[in-house]
C-alpha cells in the first residue's frame, strides 16, 4: 500500500467517475480513517453518526489515471439497477460492471445527489446487506472503497445530512457533509430598543425588521437549488405596496437585482394586485431563482474533484431589510408576533423549513377613571386631551370613552389633543400608546367642579419586560406599573369637586355703621337749628 496523506480532499456525489473498459480489479483490503470535520456552513460536526454501504471496489489508477468498479455482491449491484430504473435511466446493456460504473457516471450533478439518496433507501431494505457504522464521526473504511453515506444521527434538533457519495483511496481524508441547515435570524431594528428580539411602539408606527444571519448556500453537487424566504407577520401588523416597493434584498452588502427572486405576497404576485394594496396579517416569500446561487465546474485536481465556482460567493452575507405598521387590531401588553423561517434543499426533490425565528412587537393603553366627590354623574360634561413628550400630537379613531391610536390621515382620524369623551359609568380608555411619557388634560369640565390637583397630570407607562427583558424575547404578555387589572392599561383617575367661593356678607359690622353715622349727622343738624330758632327770638 502506498504511503497516507493526511487531510486529502473527499471525491462526493458531485464528482465524476473516470471509467475504462476491461475487468474489474480488487485491490487488496486496507483501512483509511474517514472523518466528516465540518458541514456546508463550515459550522464543526460533532456528535453525529453515520452509516456507510460499501458499493465497489476501486482499482488503482492506470497511467492515465484511469480506474474500474468492481460491485461488492449481487445484492449491490441490483440495488444500483433497481434506483436508477426508478430514475427513468436504461440498464439494459449494464451486464457488466464497468457498463454499469457507466451509467452512474453520466448522471448530471444534481442526479448524483438524487442517486445516492434513492439508492440508500434501496440498500436499507435489503437484508443481506451491512453498512459500516461510524460514530463519533470518524472510522476505518477499506483503502480503494466506494460508498454510499447516510447520516443516522438520531437526535431531533440535528438537520440530518443527505446521502452522498465518497471515494476512499490509500490515504486519510477529511470531509465536508453534503447539506447543512441553513440558519436566519429575524430582528427589530430601532432607536432605543431595548433587545434586537422586542420592542414597543404605538399603533400608527412602521417598525423596521431585518433578516439576517443567512449566507449564500454552497452548491457544489446541485443543479438547482431551493432557497425561500417565508416571513409571517401577525393581524397587529400592516404590510404595504409602498413598504414592499421599499424592501431591500443585499448579499455581502450589495443589491440584488430583482431579477434574481420572485416575491410573493399571500402567495399573489403583488404586480397583479393594484396600486395601494394593504393587507393585515400578511406573509410573503423571497424566493430566488433555483439555479441563482448555481456555480460552474473547471478542471479536476489530482484527486479526480471538480473546481467549482460560485458567484455570488458561498457564505458571503444574506440581508432583507422591510418595514411593517402596527395597526389597530394590535393587542396590549400581548405582543404581535413576526414569523421567518427558510425553504430550502436538503436532498434532491426534497426541501425542508428550517427553525421558525420571532420577534416581538409591543403596545399599551391608558384607562382614565373619572368620579365626583359629591357623587354626581355629569359625565357627559367631561372632556379630556392627551398629548405625548413634548406636546406630541397624538391622533385617535372611537367615541364616548373608547379610543384607539392611529397613523395621521387615517381616515376618521382626530387629535387626541382635545375632545375625548367619557363612557357613561365616567371611564376613558385609549389603546395603541408606546411606552412613555403623557399628559392627560381636563379640557372640559361641568360649571362649578374643579379638578382636585389641577387640570392635568403626567402619566408614564413603564413595562416590565422581566429580567434581562426575558420575558419581552419570550413573547410573553407583559404588565406595566399602576395597572391594577393586568391588562396592559396604566390606570389613572381624576376626582372633581364643587368649586369654593367667598361671596360678600351683607349684614357685616361695616355696614351697620353708616347708618349709625347718619343717624347722628341728623341730631346734630336738630340741634343746631334748635339754637338758631331760639337766637332768633
Amino acid at each position: 500500500m502506498t504511503p497516507r496523506k493526511t487531510g486529502a480532499a473527499a471525491i462526493a456525489c458531485g464528482l465524476a467517475l473516470t471509467m475504462c473498459l476491461g475487468m474489474g480489479f480488487a485491490s487488496t483490503a486496507s483501512a483509511a480513517t474517514v472523518t466528516f470535520d465540518k458541514d456546508l456552513q463550515g459550522q464543526t460536526v460533532s456528535g453525529r453518526s453515520f452509516n456507510a454501504y460499501k458499493l465497489a471496489t476501486m482499482s488503482q489508477p492506470d497511467a492515465d489515471g484511469n480506474v474500474t468498479y468492481t460491485f461488492v455482491d449481487d445484492n449491490v449491484r441490483n440495488a444500483v439497477k433497481t434506483t436508477l430504473k426508478a430514475m427513468g435511466k436504461s440498464v439494459d446493456n449494464t451486464g457488466t460492471d464497468v457498463a454499469l460504473s457507466g451509467v452512474i457516471a453520466k448522471l448530471t450533478n444534481s442526479e448524483k445527489v438524487a442517486f445516492a439518496s434513492k439508492l440508500t433507501d434501496q440498500l436499507k431494505q435489503n437484508t443481506g446487506i451491512h453498512p459500516t457504522a461510524i460514530n463519533g464521526n470518524s472510522a476505518n473504511l477499506d483503502d480503494y472503497g466506494y460508498y454510499v453515506i447516510e447520516e443516522t444521527t438520531a437526535e431531533a434538533s440535528v438537520v440530518k445530512a443527505a446521502p452522498f457519495l465518497l471515494q476512499v483511496k490509500d490515504q486519510d481524508i477529511n470531509t465536508t457533509l453534503k447539506s447543512a441547515q441553513p440558519s436566519i435570524n429575524k430582528d427589530i431594528v430601532s432607536e432605543g430598543k431595548k433587545d434586537t428580539k422586542y420592542d414597543d411602539t404605538s399603533i400608527g408606527k412602521d417598525v423596521k425588521f431585518e433578516l439576517n444571519d443567512m449566507k449564500v448556500p454552497n452548491t457544489y453537487g446541485y443543479d438547482t437549488f431551493t432557497y425561500t424566504i417565508n416571513d409571517q407577520m401577525s393581524a397587529g401588523l400592516t404590510f404595504t405596496k409602498a413598504q414592499l416597493d421599499a424592501m431591500t434584498v443585499t448579499i455581502d452588502g450589495k443589491t440584488v437585482d430583482k431579477t434574481n427572486y420572485t416575491v410573493l405576497v399571500n402567495g399573489q404576485d403583488p404586480s397583479t394586485m393594484g396600486a395601494d394594496w394593504s393587507f393585515k396579517g400578511a406573509e410573503f416569500q423571497i424566493k430566488f431563482n433555483d439555479t441563482y446561487f448555481i456555480g460552474t465546474y473547471g478542471d479536476a485536481d489530482k484527486d479526480g474533484k471538480l473546481s467549482y465556482t460560485q458567484n455570488p460567493e458561498a457564505g458571503k452575507p444574506i440581508r432583507v431589510n422591510f418595514s411593517a405598521t402596527l395597526n389597530e387590531d394590535a393587542k396590549t401588553a400581548d405582543p404581535e408576533n413576526n414569523t421567518v423561517n427558510l425553504t430550502y434543499t436538503n436532498k434532491p426533490g426534497t426541501t425542508t423549513d428550517s427553525t421558525d425565528h420571532k420577534v416581538y412587537v409591543y403596545t399599551y393603553g391608558i384607562d382614565v377613571n373619572k368620579t365626583f366627590s359629591d357623587k354626581k354623574n355629569l359625565f357627559s360634561q367631561v372632556e379630556f386631551g392627551l398629548t405625548g413628550a413634548n406636546d406630541e400630537d397624538i391622533y385617535v379613531t372611537g367615541s364616548n370613552g373608547d379610543y384607539t391610536v392611529v397613523k395621521k390621515g387615517t381616515a376618521g382620524a382626530v387629535s387626541a389633543a382635545s375632545g375625548l369623551k367619557l363612557t357613561a359609568n365616567g371611564e376613558l380608555k385609549i389603546k395603541g400608546l408606546d411606552a412613555g411619557t403623557y399628559t392627560l388634560t381636563e379640557t372640559k369640565c361641568p360649571d362649578g367642579y374643579e379638578p382636585v390637583g389641577g387640570k392635568t397630570q403626567t402619566i408614564t407607562i413603564t413595562p416590565n419586560y422581566g429580567t434581562s427583558g426575558a420575558d419581552g424575547k419570550a413573547g410573553k404578555q407583559v404588565t406595566v406599573a399602576q395597572d391594577t387589572n393586568k391588562d396592559g392599561y396604566v390606570d389613572a383617575s381624576v376626582v372633581n369637586k364643587p368649586g369654593s367661593f367667598h361671596l360678600p356678607e351683607t349684614g357685616a359690622a361695616g355696614m351697620i355703621l353708616l347708618p349709625m353715622i347718619g343717624i347722628g349727622v341728623m341730631a346734630g343738624a336738630a340741634i343746631t337749628l334748635r339754637r338758631k330758632a331760639q337766637s332768633d327770638k
